[in-house]
């Protein structure tokens, strides 16, 4: 995997950014809620949705914390291990894993790799084709 920015990867990034236009630090950020759908895959119909993940954090290692909404889609080799009911992260990384080309030689899309370091044992890994993020609420006000 080559780590790699995620304000070039994630749609909605520039609304979670700091002042200086920084990604924000996610040490000891808290997983408030983890969701998993299964997607929807009906090839008779021509529907392919893939495995989507949502994920609520509060950020709480920043001068005004707040909440974020990750939106993960197409997700595949999800790994998650230790979830509890207390889930704090170490931090986020993102990186970029090439699939190939195509027969025309079209290369194809790479994967978006993202993993949340545990700080406890909450351990959270996975491959996704887009992912976005929303601004939810501030510290006091999220769930």
């Amino acid at each position: 995997m080559n780590e790699t920015d995620p304000k070039l990867l994630i749609t909605g990034s520039e609304l979670i950014l700091d002042e200086q236009g920084a990604w924000p630090n996610f040490h000891d950020a808290e997983i408030k809620d983890f969701k998993i759908w299964r997607g929807d895959v009906r090839p008779e119909d021509g529907i392919y949705i893939g495995p989507q993940i949502t994920v609520q954090l509060k950020l709480c290692a920043v001068r005004n914390p707040f909440a974020v909404l990750f939106r993960f889609e197409d997700c595949a080799n999800i790994k998650m291990a230790g979830f509890n009911n207390q889930n704090p992260i170490m931090d986020l990384v993102f990186g970029v894993e090439e699939r190939g080309q195509l027969k025309d030689g079209t290369p194809m899309t790479p994967y978006m790799i993202v993993h949340f370091l545990p700080a406890w044992e909450f351990e959270l890994s996975f491959k996704c084709f887009r992912a976005s993020v929303e601004r939810i609420a501030d510290h006091e006000g999220a769930a």
